[in-house]
């Protein structure tokens, strides 16, 4: 008994003509699409229309097609956002310390009462 008594020859299996025509419209599909992808690259397509042609959903650029901005304009326009945001938070940290910084302590409040009533006094 050796390693080539273990292997048997391939056999025979019954395919039923439509579950073959399935496989290869299967294939066939897949091999369209990596075609078409692959021709989308090779022409500089935005990758946003490439999603949408191999998953059939246009409506993922709806957002992008109402703009009327090419897809590198709205990349930008994103990068702003997000840029913007990032200044918003800085301000609103500044500003809060600000607050603080002009809060008076309750120690100072308890001078400043003291002040106000020997003042009146």
């Amino acid at each position: 008994m050796g390693l080539t008594d273990i292997f048997t020859p391939e056999e025979r299996v019954t395919l039923p003509v439509s579950s073959l025509l399935g496989l290869y419209e299967t294939t066939a599909n897949a091999t369209a699409k990596a075609l078409f992808m692959e021709n989308a690259i090779k022409c500089r397509v935005p990758h946003e229309h490439i999603y949408a042609m191999l998953t059939g959903k246009p409506d993922t650029l709806a957002e992008y097609q109402e703009t009327g901005l090419s897809p590198a304009e709205v990349s930008d326009c994103v990068a702003d956002l997000a840029e913007a945001r990032v200044e918003l938070e800085k301000a609103k940290l500044e500003i809060e310390e600000l607050r603080k910084e002009l809060k008076p302590s309750s120690s100072e409040k308890a001078t400043h009462n003291a002040v106000e009533s020997a003042e009146e006094a």
